[in-house]
């Protein structure tokens, strides 16, 4: 990735959580917001919209973390979805931060951390 071009993080999930790390990215120099996915197409578009001039919005997942410009995925959904939209993520090849709990047993996380670990992933 060529300096000049910013570190794009995709955020699954735009709830109350999800502004804190917004805030964080933009107060980051050579950092940005580069992809909002949400369940309500509504409320990611109005996401994007406060916390990034030119995020990516929209409800397709696989369409975000197929963006070029998305380097890492932050997902802050409701807890019964983070496994999958990690998952996704890392089969992407991307590198993912999740909000805790990653998931609800060490059966359901083995599996995540063994993807991220045979993918080179963080």
């Amino acid at each position: 990735m060529p300096s000049s071009e910013p570190f794009g993080w995709a955020l699954v999930g735009p709830g109350n959580i999800a502004r804190r790390f917004a805030d964080a990215v933009r107060a980051i120099d050579g950092a940005r917001l580069a992809a909002v996915v949400g369940r309500d197409a509504a409320r990611a578009a109005a996401f994007a919209r406060e916390w990034s001039v030119d995020a990516w919005h929209g409800t397709d997942l696989s369409a975000a973390l197929a963006r070029p410009d998305v380097h890492a995925v932050y997902v802050s959904t409701p807890h019964p979805w983070h496994a999958s939209a990690v998952r996704a993520a890392l089969e992407a090849g991307k590198p993912v931060l999740c909000e805790k709990p990653l998931t609800p047993s060490a059966a359901a996380t083995r599996p995540l951390v063994d993807l991220a670990r045979a993918q080179g992933l963080f």
